[in-house]
């Protein structure tokens, strides 16, 4: 299992300031997820909605997708 804190750490830092706040709160709905089929939602359309501007960010997230959701088994 991945730890959160560090994780959002390092997909944040691969953004500018300005859009780390809204990123931030997308990244906490997939944490924060009640199930684990919600969760795996959330990082779906975080994937959508960043991929094209904000690619190292995204990939910093999926690479690790398995073990950072291992929590909820």
């Amino acid at each position: 299992q991945r730890c959160w804190c560090h994780k959002v750490s390092n997909v944040l830092d691969k953004v500018a300031k300005s859009v780390q706040g809204p990123m931030k709160n997308d990244v906490r709905n997939i944490y924060l997820a009640p199930h684990r089929a919600e969760a795996e939602t959330a990082i779906d359309v975080f994937a959508e909605k960043y991929h094209v501007k904000y690619g190292r960010a995204v990939e910093c997230l999926i690479k690790d997708r398995h073990a950072l959701l291992a929590f909820f088994d």
